[in-house]
């Protein structure tokens, strides 16, 4: 069952409206790339989900606040009473996992997760549900 679907980010947007009227810079390509990637792949991954729609609660790309911090949620699956964030990448490259961390990148994506996660239980807990996450 899906419960709030994916639309594309309000950067995303404006790179395409500006996408053929300008010039982009070096850096503004690059970035309108790995947005547009981030996107697709996060697309894919909900056609994926789609084939357990009967049986998953899902809600895409939720931006959660609580105590000053923020987070933005990829994925959220609610299944058999335990709710599981899903943090979507789409890159390219060489990256691999040595000790628990990302080895290649600026920014680990399990930090990310882990940030996620901490708030969403928070919010869960205050709201009175008690699940694993």
């Amino acid at each position: 069952m899906l419960l709030k679907s994916r639309e594309k980010s309000f950067e995303l947007v404006q790179f395409e409206a500006l996408r053929g009227r300008i010039v982009f810079s070096e850096e503004q390509e690059r970035l309108y790339k790995y947005v547009t990637a981030g996107f697709m792949g996060e697309c894919l991954c909900d056609e994926m989900a789609e084939s357990m729609a009967e049986r998953v609660i899902q809600l895409r790309d939720l931006l959660l606040a609580s105590g000053g911090r923020t987070c933005q949620v990829d994925s959220l699956l609610v299944v058999a009473g335990k709710v599981y964030l899903l943090e979507i990448k789409n890159w390219e490259g060489s990256f691999g996992i040595v000790d628990g961390r990302f080895v290649g990148l600026s920014a680990c994506p399990l930090a990310q997760l882990q940030r996620s996660k901490t708030i969403v239980e928070y919010l869960l807990r205050r709201y009175g549900f008690r699940v694993e996450v």
